[in-house]
Order: C-alpha cells, then sequence, then structure tokens
C-alpha cells in the first residue's frame, strides 16, 4: 500500500467509521476447479449469488457518511430498515461462507483454474499450464517473474486489453473509496 504518494479514504463497514490508506494492489488467489465448464459455470454462479447476499450485507452494515450522495444515504437507511434479520449476520460470516464454498469446490486434480474470490465480473476459465507457466520480466531496471502466456490470460480476463476504455469509464466501480495525491 502506498501512503506516501496517495492517500484513500472509504467507509468500508469493516474498517468502521472511516480509513484511510493508500494506493493498493488487490491480490486474488487463483483456485483449481473443475474440468467440465458447466459445473464449473455453476460453481461460479452459485458464488456471484453469495457475493451479491454479502454486498447486501455491506449495504446493511455500513455507515452512512457525509461524502455519500444523499440517494446512496437513503438507499442505505431503507436497506437497513428492510432487513431487520439481516442486521443480525456479519458480512464476515458471509465472506466465511463463499470461502468454504470454494474449499470445498477445489480441485487439485484439475487443469483449469479459475479467480473465485470476487465474483462481480465474468467467470475465468483459464487452462492451468497457462497461469503456472512464468518467465523473467525487465521492469524499471529489476526483473520479475510474469505470466509465460500473459496475451491469452490478459485476453480472457479484459478482451482487447491494448485498447483503453472510454474515458468516462476510467474511475473506480466503488462509490465508496476517494482517491487523493499528496
Amino acid at each position: 500500500m502506498d501512503t506516501k504518494r496517495t492517500i484513500s479514504k472509504s467507509s468500508i463497514p469493516w474498517h468502521g467509521d472511516s480509513f484511510e490508506g493508500g494506493l493498493w494492489i488487490d491480490i486474488f488467489p487463483i483456485d483449481r476447479v473443475s474440468d467440465n465448464k458447466e459445473e464449473f459455470l455453476n460453481l461460479f454462479t452459485a458464488l456471484q449469488i453469495l457475493q451479491s447476499e454479502s454486498t447486501l450485507l455491506r449495504r446493511i452494515h455500513a455507515k452512512n457518511e457525509d461524502h455519500f450522495k444523499l440517494n446512496k444515504r437513503v438507499l442505505n437507511h431503507l436497506t437497513q430498515l428492510t432487513h431487520p434479520r439481516k442486521m443480525k449476520v456479519s458480512p464476515a460470516e458471509a465472506a466465511q461462507a463463499r470461502n468454504e464454498l470454494i474449499r470445498l469446490s477445489s480441485r487439485q486434480d484439475s487443469s483449469h483454474v479459475s479467480q473465485l474470490g470476487c465474483t462481480e465480473d465474468k467467470p475465468e476459465y483459464f487452462d492451468a499450464a497457462d497461469i503456472l507457466e512464468f518467465t523473467d520480466y525487465e521492469f524499471e531496471g529489476k526483473m520479475f517473474l510474469g505470466w509465460k502466456n500473459f496475451d491469452s490470460i490478459l485476453k480472457v480476463t479484459f478482451g482487447d486489453y491494448m485498447v483503453l476504455p472510454p474515458e468516462n469509464q476510467r474511475k473506480p466501480r466503488q462509490s465508496y473509496l476517494r482517491f487523493l495525491w499528496k
């Protein structure tokens, strides 16, 4: 997390009222999944449903911050009022249930892998050989390991990754984050 040049301010519920940090990089574990693509897609769909439930729980437990737009504060308040039973379930419990399903579904003998920790986007179904084969790349005078078949991986994940998205789509999807330069 870079806290020397950037500040992020967040109202993510599990950080309490507010959290100040820096710019960070998310790390998404890769899990072995079924070689049967239909079985994999069924698992992914189940995880998407649990992800939606988890998002609802985070909204229910969210604090209404002053920087939220009025419609966001109203939505949070209405969600809390209309789901009183869910106020008893913590977002951490939902995350634990998702992790357990991922653990139980992992296939050690599979030749396919996917990122199952965050299922907000389309399913990514990779040949394990593409993900597990590395080579050295030079970046700013230092050597780093990277995927040998990065082009295939990036195309599955982002489509035509060499084309920038339209300017109006170049902003974070998370409304609870603000980034500032120091």
